[in-house]
Formats: structure tokens, C-alpha cells, sequence
């Protein structure tokens, strides 16, 4: 779900808390082509530029679930791979000349995610198919079993998709991919225009609570987000103008957050950038508003009116401009 996120970023994916020390160290061999991009974390997440050459990340007490490095890739050639971080030392080597990725000290976590991840779509593919399913059967326990099952597999065949979530660790049962891969087999009718708007409360910056029921006759922009979003980030300057265009009478903006953690969202530049209702919500891509409106990729947008029904909905950057006219034919800016 949600490939766009992953373009253009290097995400750390917080959902387990363990403690030790893990370092992963990114060699670059050959004139680079590509770019390795990093997402907004706090500074202690950061890679640390040792030369023009390598790189290394380390993390002392929040260990990720997964680790999804992620090229700029004008080469055109594989720009994702997925690593599983808790062997305390790993290496990556990027050969540019090879045009290869090739991870050091890799487990079979590392061999499968790869079969899996180098190919698109990620299900419907026999071979990569065949060895996920086995992975998934032989390690119950395994957040790679149920990320396989919340990516595609027997996307064609509900009962065996659910059987096999039914013989998951009780553990990997309370991760929002579990929540979502169960909604996925339910009869749902995504939105569609004309559909009625989903009441909610959710937190700001300062824990406050915000109810949506408090917007009253006004058209309302409801907009999904996050910090590890590079085409987010990149018009957060352009969306500041649009807000200050509008008349906050007749229309109200609302940006919600799918930061994977609350304290980052709070203090991340973007954040503090938004002049009008920015919250943030749990569960992130898996939380209820997201699955209701199925939310793939971001930015998201929904734009109801004042009757709180959709007018439109869309995905993508570049949005903001055919959002500005539509605002403009309602004679909603000032």
C-alpha cells in the first residue's frame, strides 16, 4: 500500500521497541548515479556522512521492523531494498558499474524480501509467489510473513488470505497491517462523490482534542500527509499560499498526519510550517479515516462541501492548483 511514500525516502519504520545497538553501513562503489534520500527523523536517525562513499546509520533502542533504502534512480534500474535490521552489523554494498545492490551478512529474511521486493507488482509473479508463501508457513512469527500477506499475496483468493493471517503469531495480530489486510476482505465500497463525510476526533500539536463536528457550512479540505512524504514536503510552501487565498468563512482546512510517531510529527520542520488544522492520527496508513477513504498514496485529498459530501478526490502531487480553480468556480477564496 502507498507506493508513492516509499519513492523518496529511506523509511524507518518504528512499530517494535527492542534495545541493543544496530549499525548499517552503506558502501557506494563506481560514480554514483543515483541519490539516496532520507525522510525527516530525529537527528539521532540520521545517517552520518563519513565520506563521499559510505554511509552509516545506528540506532540504539528503537530498532525498526524493516529498513527500505531507496534510490532516485534516473539510471533506471532497481531502486529498493528491503532489509531486516536486527543483525547488529550490516553492510550494503551499491555498484554502480554492476548496477546491483548486494547486501553483506544478509539472513533469509534478507534473500526473500529481496525475490520479493524485485518484482512489480509485488504478487501474481509464481516463483516470488511460491517463496513467500513458503517463508510465511515455516515463521508464523515473522513481520515479513504478514507484510507479504498485507502486499498481494492471495490477493486472488480471500479464504486462503485469510486462513493464513488466522496462523500468525498472536504478536503480529495488534500491527495495523494485520487490521488492514482483515478490512481488505470485507465487501467495502470505496468512496465515491456525493458520499458523506467521516466525523472523527483526533490530537494537535498541544494533545488538544479537535472534533470534526465543529465545522459547520463550510466547504472543508481534508488532506493526507507525513514527514516521510518527499512530494509532501516539497509543496508544503505552495499549500501555505493556497490557505492564505481562501476565505476561512466559507471553507476550512484540515491536514492529518500518518507519521508513524507522534513526538517527530510534533517537532518536524514541516509540521510547525501549517497555518491551519494540522492533527495527526494512530495506526498511520492503517487508521480508520485512511481505510474508509482509501487512502493509497500521498498527498491525499477529499474536498467536501457544505453539506460535508464529497466534491472531489484525488492523489498525487500537482493537486493544489486544480484544487485552487474548483475553490475559485465556488467562489470560495477571497
Amino acid at each position: 500500500m502507498i507506493r508513492q511514500i516509499l519513492i523518496y525516502s529511506f523509511i524507518l519504520l518504528l512499530t517494535d521497541i527492542s534495545v541493543g545497538q544496530c549499525t548499517l553501513t552503506i558502501h557506494q562503489v563506481g560514480t554514483p548515479t543515483d541519490s539516496i534520500f532520507v525522510a525527516n527523523y530525529e537527528e539521532d536517525h540520521q545517517p552520518k556522512k563519513i565520506n563521499d562513499s559510505t554511509y552509516t546509520l545506528v540506532w540504539n533502542n528503537e530498532i525498526p521492523e524493516r529498513i527500505c533504502l531507496v534510490l532516485d534512480r534516473p539510471s533506471r534500474w532497481w531502486n529498493s531494498l528491503w532489509i531486516e535490521p536486527k543483525i547488529n552489523q550490516k553492510e550494503i554494498i551499491i555498484d554502480y558499474a554492476k548496477k546491483e545492490m548486494r547486501l553483506i551478512n544478509g539472513s533469509e529474511w534478507d534473500i526473500v524480501s529481496q525475490k520479493w521486493m524485485g518484482k512489480f507488482p509485488y504478487h501474481g509473479n509464481r516463483e516470488t509467489d511460491s517463496v513467500a508463501i513458503d517463508f510465511a508457513e515455516r515463521n508464523p512469527n515473522s513481520y515479513l510473513s504478514l507484510f507479504f500477506l498485507s502486499h498481494g499475496l492471495y490477493q486472488d483468493d480471500p479464504q486462503k488470505k485469510k486462513s493464513a493471517l488466522s496462523k500468525l503469531s498472536p504478536e503480529l495480530k495488534s500491527y495495523p497491517e494485520y487490521k488492514q489486510s482483515l478490512t481488505s476482505l470485507l465487501e467495502r465500497k470505496y468512496p465515491n462523490i456525493g458520499d458523506t463525510f467521516k466525523e472523527f476526533t483526533l490530537s494537535d500539536k498541544n494533545d488538544s482534542a479537535f472534533n470534526s463536528t465543529s465545522i459547520k457550512n463550510k466547504w472543508i479540505l481534508l488532506n493526507f500527509w507525513s514527514n516521510g512524504c518527499g512530494p509532501c514536503i516539497k509543496e508544503i510552501d505552495d499549500f501555505n499560499n493556497l490557505f492564505k487565498s481562501i476565505n476561512t468563512d466559507k471553507v476550512a482546512f484540515v491536514s492529518i498526519s500518518l507519521d508513524p510517531d507522534k513526538s517527530i510529527w510534533k517537532k518536524a520542520k514541516a509540521t510547525n510550517k501549517i497555518m491551519w488544522t494540522s492533527l495527526w492520527t494512530e495506526d498511520n496508513s492503517y487508521c480508520d479515516l485512511c481505510l474508509n477513504y482509501n487512502v493509497y498514496s500521498m498527498p491525499f485529498f477529499i474536498l467536501f462541501d457544505n453539506d460535508k459530501k464529497i466534491f472531489y478526490i484525488k492523489d498525487g502531487a500537482g493537486e493544489l492548483e486544480n484544487i485552487k480553480s474548483t475553490l475559485k468556480e465556488k467562489d470560495l477564496l477571497k
